[in-house]
């Protein structure tokens, strides 16, 4: 089969629009550049680091007007086969660009939609050229060419290796005796390889703080990396809780890959910030709690009812992502809740994670 990338040449003015007719057509996963910086609040809004590096001026795009661009992936012979979503509480049972195949008599009709609503759009909005073209990729071409700058790596006691590796020549007599623990990841399109400062940081305070026997949940787990981390490290039952529903299935495969049980290993997909009932599900008597995303989500669980509603008195919560320059801001955050006492922090390049104590 083949990707497809449709590019939508237009303006600032129209992109939101444009966006919205895409999905009403049953296109998602739509990718806008321009030139324009996000503000403050936007970037609070999403969760989004103010500092990262892809926000600099040299990193923004330095183009007129705007590209909005989606996938399709091309059917091109019969074995391909079309796998529809499965509906749930979380999940739409409408297809994604992930799970559609497009034949080219669906492909043209599509196009000619978009043609007709940009040409009507044009009548109250500027579109600028709305040119649209085609940029055609085997799907091996990108998808997989990742994995050539994926390498097994050393995070705290822990060997994190692809699936597709082989536990290297250096590393085989620490894996035998057990010194670092082999932990095999497809990482997938989720965040969570072990190559992340802030990822190392969480492990290296799993291992210092998390005990044999314990109760682990890890909220924003992404490829699920943490749980393993803490299975490894004699975890007897791993929470991991996401937002994305995308992570599932990764965070399964990653279950398989390592001989995990669903007994050992329970995914629970939505907001535990906001859904009470999914909150109280979970229950209220984990030793450690692990929390891999930024300082605003943090500030958020650290309030009263939040994750002080998870952990039992006298166990810990260990969050990092904490960009260096919002350290103080969590701190005091943490500070205001008396469930919570701060005894340890670390650093990294430009992060940083705290331990708290419930007391």
């Amino acid at each position: 089969m083949k990707w497809v990338k449709y590019t939508i040449e237009s303006t600032i003015e129209a992109e939101d629009i444009i966006s919205c007719e895409l999905a009403e057509l049953g296109v998602e996963g739509v990718q806008i550049e321009d030139s324009l910086p996000l503000s403050f609040a936007e970037l609070e809004a999403m969760y989004v680091d103010p500092e990262a590096e892809e926000l600099m001026p040299d990193s923004i795009p330095d183009i007129d007007g705007s590209r909005i661009s989606f996938y399709l992936r091309i059917t091109d012979g019969e074995s391909d086969i079309n796998v529809p979503v499965k509906s749930s509480d979380t999940v739409d049972a409408s297809y994604t660009i992930h799970d559609r195949l497009w034949d080219q008599e669906e492909v043209e009709a599509l196009i000619g939609e978009i043609r007709n609503r940009l040409n009507e759009m044009s009548a109250y909005v500027d579109i600028g050229t709305g040119r649209i073209t085609a940029d055609y990729t085997e799907e091996t071409e990108w998808i997989d060419k990742w994995k050539e700058y994926y390498k097994p790596l050393v995070a705290a006691n822990i060997l994190v290796i692809p699936y597709w590796e082989d536990v290297p020549s250096e590393y085989q007599a620490a894996t035998e005796d057990e010194s670092l623990r082999v932990v095999r990841l497809n990482p997938g399109s989720a965040f969570g390889s072990g190559s992340h400062e802030t990822t190392r940081l969480c492990m290296e305070l799993i291992e210092k703080y998390l005990k044999k026997g314990d109760r682990f949940i890890d909220i924003g787990a992404g490829s699920g990396i943490l749980g393993l981390a803490a299975l490894s490290n004699g975890a007897s039952y791993v929470y991991s809780v996401e937002l994305d529903p995308a992570c599932e299935h990764i965070m399964q495969e990653n279950m398989e890959l390592n001989g995990i049980s669903e007994d050992e290993f329970r995914i629970g997909i939505g907001n535990i910030l906001e859904d009470d009932e999914m909150r109280a599900a979970a229950g209220d008597d984990y030793d450690v709690l692990a929390a891999n995303i930024l300082a605003p989500v943090t500030i958020t669980l650290s309030g009263p009812g939040q994750a002080d509603s998870l952990v039992r008195k006298g166990g810990f919560f260990i969050t990092s992502g904490i960009a260096k320059y919002r350290e103080d801001e969590v701190k005091a955050a943490f500070m205001r809740n008396p469930e919570w006492r701060i005894i340890d922090s670390r650093s990294a390049g430009d992060w940083t994670a705290l331990v708290c104590e419930r007391i």
